[in-house]
């Protein structure tokens, strides 16, 4: 049950609107404009790469710690993925093959678009201050999601338009 809303909402809207349950979740967060270091305490795991000349931060923030920085109402980005995992899951970060990311990122727009990382539940993507992605496994979150935003499309549909 892929979606996309048009209106593009803050990560503090879009976790606000998952009703705690980010917390039953392992987070890895990757390919965004937000300087996560300043929340280093809450952090699990963080890696910098150098790739073509950018820099990719890549976070591994566990279960009981996502919402220390996800409720905060100043908690903004323009890009970004959260890639959610089971709690017992663990990633090592200096292994990851598989680098989720947003921009530039065609694999959104294809028929029925999966989670980057196969491992992933879901992914909730931050495109460029446009538009917000749920690409889900899970009917339960994709129902939340739906019922919080109004004006949400089914992704899958609203590919076969464009």
């Amino acid at each position: 049950m892929n979606t996309i809303t048009e209106v593009f909402y803050s990560p503090f809207e879009v976790f606000q609107a998952l009703g705690g349950l980010q917390d039953e979740y392992n987070w890895l967060i990757t390919d965004t404009d937000f300087y996560f270091e300043e929340f280093s305490e809450t952090i699990g795991n963080y890696r910098i790469k150098n790739s073509d000349d950018d820099i990719l931060e890549i976070y591994w923030i566990p279960h009981k710690n996502i919402s220390k920085f996800t409720e905060h109402e100043y908690f903004g980005l323009s890009w970004g993925v959260f890639s959610a995992f089971p709690k017992n899951e663990k990633i090592e970060l200096s292994n990851l093959e598989i680098i989720p990311f947003a921009d530039g990122n065609p694999s959104f727009w294809v028929p029925n678009p999966k989670t980057q990382h196969p491992k992933a539940l879901f992914e909730i993507v931050f495109w460029d201050s446009s538009y917000n992605l749920l690409i889900s496994k899970d009917e339960n979150i994709s129902s939340i999601f739906r019922n919080a935003f109004e004006g949400w499309k089914d992704l899958n549909l609203y590919n076969e338009e464009i």
